[in-house]
């Protein structure tokens, strides 16, 4: 997967996205000096050769806004290389030398790679949404269990007072006992009735933050993807002497 978060910490690299950013930069020919003694394997096999590297900021409006630094890179024999060397390369130390000219045989592999950085970019996010709308269903259908049991504990034990107050006044052996018994039956039924309201509100209100969460992954599941090309270079691997 040729992607990279848009983080590049050496600072060839960020000259050339910074000048790149303010204008358009021409392909340039970069050599990229490696020092044995920093030991960089996958650089290390690549000196004495060269060939072409090109670098985007892939932007993506999904369920949040992402930016994506994708790489193609290719040896001038048409090998290509994957992104943990693409990334490598800028950790060792380079310089710009003068324009270069990318042949028309190798642009069409240059933009596959790109193509491929693409694809790996929106599986990715794709992945990302996907995780994230299972957790957000997982947490309301968890909160709705959590609530309805809850009001429903409560019920039975509304129950089971309104049960033993309807007894008592049953047994109760005079007038104001009895009144005073139905009077709290009547409060507890009042309760229960109130409960249970509770419960069917709750429950629109969750069914309510379902949809709210459905319509918002729904309207983000087409990704608005905006491509910048950064730089088109062709490289060199000298070791230094």
């Amino acid at each position: 997967e040729n992607t990279h978060h848009y983080r590049v910490a050496h600072p060839l690299a960020e000259r050339l996205i910074s000048v790149s950013r303010k204008r358009p930069l021409e392909p340039r020919v970069v050599r990229f000096n490696y020092d044995r003694a920093r030991k960089i394997s996958v650089v290390e096999a690549l000196v004495g050769r060269s060939g072409w590297l090109q670098a985007r900021l892939v932007s993506i409006n999904s369920l949040e806004p992402e930016d994506h630094f994708a790489f193609s890179g290719i040896q001038d024999d048409g090998q290509p290389l994957d992104s943990e060397t693409c990334s490598k390369l800028f950790e060792v130390p380079g310089e710009a030398l003068g324009p270069a000219v990318l042949p028309e045989a190798l642009a069409g592999k240059v933009e596959e790679g790109i193509q491929g950085s693409l694809q790996a970019i929106r599986t990715a996010t794709e992945g990302r949404n996907k995780t994230y709308f299972e957790s957000e269903i997982e947490k309301l259908e968890n909160w709705s269990a959590d609530l309805k049991d809850g009001l429903e504990t409560q019920l039975r034990e509304l129950q089971r007072e309104i049960t033993s107050a309807k007894r008592e006044a049953r047994q109760a052996l005079d007038l104001q006992s009895k009144l005073e018994l139905h009077r709290k039956v009547a409060d507890l039924e009042r309760k229960r009735n109130e409960k249970r309201k509770g419960i069917f509100e709750a429950q629109d209100q969750i069914e309510g933050q379902k949809d709210e969460l459905l319509a918002k992954v729904e309207s983000r599941m087409k990704m608005n993807i905006v491509e910048e090309t950064l730089f088109t270079i062709h490289w060199e691997v000298r070791a230094k002497s």
